[in-house]
């Protein structure tokens, strides 16, 4: 039989006080029948009461009231019944890693698992409780949690992209070619990572486009905007690039929309293991204009992805300024970096330039133009 634990606290009551006089142990076991265990951690609502065990002894205490909200705080699951249904509920960090912590509802029905939002656990009155409980009954709201399978199975919400934006852009007609460079990238392409950063007018897009026009490996592109600041729209123009590299991650930009930050990373994170289990070559992730992403959301998603790139996957960065919080690729050696100084035009670079535009240049004009690339800092 369930040994109670009583204190003074009138949070904190006896079975008889809860239930009635006449109701017995076995009863009051009946009633919490889908509990299969109950700790500090973890506990089961019941008719408006939680019951958790501390210490070897079974707390009860009323929901709504302090010693609900302060057991919470420390909890990480619990199941709920009443009269609308039964879920259980389970607590995850914000995947941001900045916020606090959510709580979500879940319950089995007819072989389907479906899920309801709660929020954080200042949220979970008992009204509130007994609406997801109906909700989830009913399974009218949210859908289950997505199962470890390829993305390519979740067409649900539709996110038009610009095909532009995942497609290399084509190099200018009187390009002139860099070998010295394109050397440098594919040095640093045996890490994990490179961040050609320098200021507008630098030659970076040009660079990039000219390395995924002449390299061998399996390249996939994403011109960074504005709005892609909108995680739902970064993480849907991502897998959209991604799928043109392997098409059993094709979702063709229908991303299911993550409703609530934490989901963001959970996102993100289905997608990685994706690549870890479908690429078998050396693939190349390159992202251009990555200064155009500024918000808090968008700099968290692009560095979970920094810091957990599968095994195949390289990534290739272009900005005008650094990524936040570099310094851990940095002091393992695993980023390479080139800047303003290596993207500067050397004098045969000048010349090829000239002849390519058909421009009559002497050698003291080219000399000139020489100094005026290493006093503003293009490259051309």
């Amino acid at each position: 039989m369930w040994a109670l634990r009583f204190r003074s606290h009138p949070a904190i009551l006896g079975v008889r006080e809860l239930f009635g006089a006449s109701l017995t142990s076995l009863t009051f076991l009946a009633e919490c029948r889908f509990m299969e265990k109950v700790s500090l951690t973890a506990g089961a609502v019941c008719n408006g009461c939680l019951v958790y065990e501390q210490q070897g002894q079974n707390v009860v205490v009323l929901v709504d009231t302090p010693s609900w909200y302060a057991w919470l705080e420390t909890a990480a699951t619990f199941t709920f019944t009443c009269d609308e249904g039964i879920f259980t509920a389970h607590k995850a960090p914000a995947g941001n890693r900045r916020g606090g912590w959510y709580w979500r509802a879940y319950r089995r029905k007819r072989g389907r698992l479906s899920r309801c939002y709660l929020g954080v656990s200042s949220n979970l009155t008992l009204a509130n409780l007994q609406e997801a409980a109906r909700r989830l009954a009913g399974d009218a709201e949210d859908t289950p949690p997505p199962a470890p399978v390829p993305l390519a199975s979740q067409r649900r919400t539709s996110t038009v992209l610009l095909q532009s934006s995942i497609t290399p852009p084509r190099l200018p007609v009187q390009h002139v070619a860099r070998p010295r460079l394109l050397a440098l990238l594919e040095q640093g392409l045996r890490g994990p990572v490179i961040v050609v950063s320098a200021p507008a007018g630098s030659g970076k897009t040009t660079l990039l486009a000219e390395w995924a026009a002449t390299t061998t490996r399996p390249v996939a592109w994403l011109s960074c905007e504005e709005g892609e600041n909108d995680p739902v729209r970064f993480l849907s123009s991502l897998t959209a690039a991604l799928a043109r590299v392997d098409a059993r991650l094709d979702i063709a930009a229908q991303t299911e929309r993550p409703w609530h930050p934490p989901e963001h990373e959970q996102v993100l994170t289905r997608l990685l293991n994706d690549l870890e289990r479908v690429l078998q070559h050396d693939t190349v992730l390159i992202l251009d204009d990555v200064h155009a992403l500024t918000t808090e959301a968008s700099q968290a998603l692009l560095l979970f992805l920094l810091n957990h790139l599968p095994s195949r996957l390289h990534l290739l960065i272009g900005t005008r300024v650094d990524p936040p919080r570099l310094s851990r690729l940095r002091a393992r050696q695993q980023i390479t970096e080139l800047r303003s100084h290596e993207l500067r035009f050397l004098p045969a670079e000048v010349e090829a330039f000239a002849h390519a535009m058909e421009l009559p240049l002497g050698s003291e004009a080219i000399r000139l133009l020489e100094e005026a690339i290493t006093r503003t800092g293009t490259a051309l």
